[in-house]
C-alpha cells in the first residue's frame, strides 16, 4: 500500500525545511531528516544517483521503504505524530537487503529517533 499524498512531503519549500533541520538520525544504510510540524506527519524517500545510476533501481527502493514505512507509520502508529520525515537511502547495498533486513533497518531508524526525541 502507497502513502496517501497528503502523507508525502512534495513541494520544493517543504523539502528545504526538512533539510534546514538539525534533527538527524542514522545507521549504515539509512539518514533520517525530521522537522516538527503543525501538520501531519509527512514522508518523503530519497535515493540519489550517486548511490544507483538506474532510475529503476531507485523507483523499486522508494517503493520498498514506503511500502515498510506505511505499515510502520500509518497501521501501526510508531513515531510521533506532527512531523516531517525525510529519509536519505546511503548506501547501494540496500538492494539486496530482504524486506525483513529493510524493515529492520528502518525500525532501527525509528528507535533512534524516538530516543533522541525523549531527551
Amino acid at each position: 500500500m502507497a502513502l496517501a499524498k497528503a502523507s508525502r512531503i512534495v513541494a520544493e519549500k517543504d523539502f528545504s525545511k526538512v533539510l534546514k533541520s538539525r534533527f538527524s538520525v542514522g545507521n549504515n544504510t539509512l539518514q533520517m531528516k525530521i522537522f516538527n510540524t503543525e501538520k501531519l506527519t509527512r514522508v518523503s524517500v530519497v535515493v540519489p544517483k550517486k548511490v544507483f545510476k538506474k532510475a529503476h533501481d531507485r523507483n523499486r527502493i522508494k517503493r520498498r521503504v514506503n511500502a515498510i514505512i506505511y505499515n510502520q507509520i500509518v497501521l501501526q502508529q510508531v513515531f510521533r505524530p506532527n512531523s516531517d520525515l525525510l529519509i536519505f537511502v546511503r548506501n547501494n547495498q540496500l538492494k539486496t537487503y530482504s524486506t525483513a533486513d529493510l524493515t529492520a533497518q528502518i525500525q532501527d531508524l525509528f528507535e533512534k529517533a524516538k530516543a533522541r526525541f525523549k531527551n
